[in-house]
């Protein structure tokens, strides 16, 4: 069991431990984002899909109701994760720096075209709208970080 944990190589804070198949695999990397490098300091570990129509329901006088479909409204992704840090560590170096530079190449205004998303074997093209970064203080040197992707409905034609 104890070959499953490597220590954190390059890791100048607190002593942390990877948990991998065995001790020279990389980690298994389920979510990939184009652009951005996660990685074992930088992991994503949760992704969040929304999705909803554009509807509006009308109720008459007489009881009736009626519904009206105007089709598929913009869906949001959201991808979450954990930050590692080292002491000497600032916000634009580091695994906090490649956030903030994500986001500054990325986002829906600065660029043109979307970014490619890939869970698994599932990909989609989607619109990086925000993110946040929150640097805690603690004995752990730990940061949590979201991304806020849109995904433009298909048109029906």
């Amino acid at each position: 069991m104890a070959t499953i944990f490597g220590k954190v190589s390059g890791s100048k804070g607190p002593a942390g431990k990877l948990i991998r198949n065995k001790q020279d695999d990389d980690p298994v990397q389920v979510l990939k984002i184009q652009g951005l490098d996660l990685d074992e300091f930088l992991m994503a570990t949760s992704i969040s899909f929304s999705n909803s129509q554009v509807v509006q329901y009308l109720k008459t006088l007489n009881g009736h109701i009626y519904g009206y479909a105007w089709g598929h409204d913009v869906g949001t992704v959201r991808a979450a994760g954990i930050a590692l840090f080292t002491p000497e560590c600032t916000f634009d170096s580091s695994h906090a720096g490649k956030i903030k530079k994500f986001y500054e190449d990325s986002n829906v205004y600065d660029r043109t075209e979307p970014v490619e998303i890939t869970l698994g074997e599932i990909s989609f093209q989607a619109y990086l709208k925000s993110y946040a970064l929150t640097l805690d203080v603690d004995q752990y040197n730990m940061g949590k970080f979201e991304l806020t992707f849109d995904i433009l409905p298909k048109p029906k034609i």
